[in-house]
């Protein structure tokens, strides 16, 4: 039996053996805070040029006709508040790559979370116009959603990429690192754990299908292309901080729902019904246009481009389970490790028969 004292030396080198303090990161299981930041896909409609702070009341839109993603997964949590920064049409850095109307970007969404919600691990000092919010490393969660616009409006492209003469491998580099510059102020700021989520695979939607066929092909190539930078540096910035990530792979759970549709609950796997694309709501709507094949649920796109909020519900159960999992990753790690220092094996000459 091993002795209290050597057991804390055991655990020490675990961690020391860079697996991690996990149980710094059992809060992730029902997390107080969760900040996101994105595009439409995570957007609630914080009017960011007249509302400097979204945890204030607004009125909420969503491009899902129902729940976003980060709403379902709020309410899924005991007591979270959910403080939203998504903007649609944002990319990660204006200078770089920005949409055909110039919004609030992932660079800007930080210098706005910076301005309410930073100062160390101290609660944020409330102003005349907002409440505080007392997050700390060790009850908040960073959620970082982005690249749908930032690869519709370069994959074929940009004036500034033919300016530099810079390759689409080496623009999606430069969207990586800007990218994991805004997570370090973050960082800087108290947050310690992040998720990552990937770019859906809206090459196979209404959009890309429109683009026609090679455009199409080479829009899947960019997608992947987008992912696979991101994720790798992503890994490698969080493994160097002792950070706690995930990626959140929703490009392959949409795969997975395109190649079988009526498993998901879904009738509709590529295109949308028209009518849908009007309507605009914070809650599932339910309405069924007779033109269509049922609610706007059974569709996986609501349009062009946006999930509907079925997709969102299923999003949200991915999000929570990937947390899970990397939890208890960490958790069989270090027991595997206290396991094999108490074991260790037996090195003793033995001589020959």
């Amino acid at each position: 039996m091993t002795s209290a004292p050597l057991l804390l030396l055991l655990l020490a080198a675990v961690r020391a053996a860079d697996l991690g303090p996990t149980s710094d990161f059992e809060f992730l299981r029902d997390p107080a805070y969760l900040f996101t930041f994105g595009d439409s896909y995570t957007s609630e409609n914080w009017d960011w040029g007249n509302q400097p702070n979204p945890i204030e009341d607004h009125k909420r839109v969503t491009w899902c006709n129902g729940p976003t993603w980060a709403r379902n997964l709020s309410r899924q949590y005991t007591s979270n508040t959910l403080v939203n920064y998504a903007v649609g049409g944002a990319t990660i850095d204006n200078s770089v790559v920005h949409n055909w109307d110039i919004v609030l970007d992932l660079q800007g969404q930080v210098r706005a979370f910076e301005k309410h919600f930073a100062g160390g691990n101290s609660p944020w000092v409330a102003s005349s116009s907002g409440p505080q919010a007392p997050w700390n490393s060790s009850n908040a969660l960073f959620a970082l959603e982005f690249g749908t616009n930032d690869v519709w409006s370069s994959f074929r492209g940009t004036p500034r990429q033919k300016r530099l003469n810079q390759t689409e491998s080496e623009l999606q580099t430069e969207l990586a690192w800007h990218l994991l510059d805004a997570a370090e102020r973050l960082r800087l700021a108290g947050a310690r754990a992040f998720a990552f989520v990937t770019v859906l695979p809206f090459d196979r939607a209404r959009l890309g299908v429109s683009a026609g066929p090679e455009e199409q092909l080479h829009l899947r190539e960019s997608l992947r292309s987008f992912n696979e930078v991101v994720g790798g540096k992503m890994e490698r910035w969080c493994r160097a901080e002792g950070l706690f990530c995930v990626t959140v792979d929703t490009y392959s759970l949409a795969q997975r729902i395109m190649r079988d549709p009526v498993s998901y609950g879904f009738k509709e796997a590529f295109d949308y019904c028209e009518p849908y694309t009007y309507r605009y709501s914070v809650e599932p709507d339910e309405y069924v246009d007779p033109r269509c094949l049922g609610p706007v649920r059974e569709y996986l796109w609501r349009d062009g481009v946006h999930p509907s909020y079925g997709f969102h519900e299923l999003w949200a159960a991915l999000f929570r389970d990937t947390i899970e999992r990397e939890l208890n990753r960490r958790t069989d790690a270090v027991k595997d490790e206290v396991f094999r220092l108490q074991n260790p094996p037996d090195r003793r000459i033995r001589p020959r028969p």
